[in-house]
Order: structure tokens, then sequence, then C-alpha cells
């Protein structure tokens, strides 16, 4: 018999509540840099003022350099994540949507399917915390879109979006 896929503590709070550790929505760039030091790296998108990477996490931030993004990108059942004074740790996370989904399930979270982006592009939405959760794409075929594997996992505020 396998071993049931677990939740890292970490991973667990950023589903059930958006915050990756200390890092919430409406925090400022500076407080962020302040908690996990300077990212790895930057991009400058029209619509997004600073958009920066640490590890496996994204962040996207407002013409006023409020957190309006944190999205989490795991790769093959590890994600990275920005630590204390710049360092990055591994934590383990599901490999499939569906083994996710059902440990939500069994933690009490209502998990919903929702079309927020594009019509007939399903997410899972985490309803207690509104933290939407995607399969992976790839260009090879959709092999793993079709294997049903962990892609993107984002909480957004919208309202400091279009600020």
């Amino acid at each position: 018999m396998t071993a049931q896929p677990r939740l890292t503590e970490t991973f667990r709070l950023f589903l059930i509540t958006g915050r990756m550790g200390p890092v919430e929505l409406g925090m400022t760039y500076e407080e962020i840099v302040g908690l996990w030091g300077e990212p790895e790296g930057f991009a400058h998108l029209p619509s997004e003022p600073i958009y920066c990477v640490y590890g496996h996490v994204n962040l996207g931030f407002t013409a006023e350099r409020l957190l309006h993004l944190i999205s989490f990108e795991p790769c093959q059942g590890i994600g990275v994540i920005p630590s204390a004074a710049g360092g990055l740790t591994e934590l383990p996370v599901p490999t499939r949507v569906v083994d996710l989904v059902a440990i939500l399930g069994r933690l009490g979270e209502p998990v919903v399917e929702r079309e927020p982006h594009v019509r007939g592009h399903v997410w899972y939405e985490v309803t207690t915390s509104g933290v939407l959760i995607d399969k992976a794409e790839d260009d090879a075929g959709g092999a793993a879109e079709e294997a049903g594997l962990l892609g993107t996992v984002i909480a957004q505020d919208a309202t400091l979006r279009w600020k």
C-alpha cells in the first residue's frame, strides 16, 4: 500500500488562509523584502509594476507596491519557498490535483470547481480562502494536464490590483 500524500503546515495554511508563511496580501514590497530578503528575479509587465520571484513563489504588486498576488508553482511534488533572511526551503506537495482536493476534503475544507479566468478552463477554489488550484499545463500534447498534475496555486486580491 502506498502512503497517502500529506500537506506540510506551511502549504496547508497557504491553502486555507492565502498566507505564505508570514507574507499576506496587502503587504508592501518593502515589508516582504524585510522578511524574505531580496527576490531572485524581477519582471516588469505593463499591468504589474513589480513582479518578483522567490524559488517557486511569484509575487505581484500594484503600482502602490502592495502585494495583490501570491502564485506558487511546485514541480514534481516539490515546492521551493522562501524562508527568513533570503534562504529557500524545499517542501513536499501532492503531485496530483485530485489528491490535494481529497486531502482538503478530509480536513473539512470545501473545494469547488470554477472558471475564474477563461471559459472552459476549470480551476479548483478553496472556498474558505479563495485560493485557486490549477492543473499543470505543458507543451507536449497535454500529458501533464491529462494526468491531473498539480500546477499553479494562487491567492489574489483583485480589489488591490486595480487601485
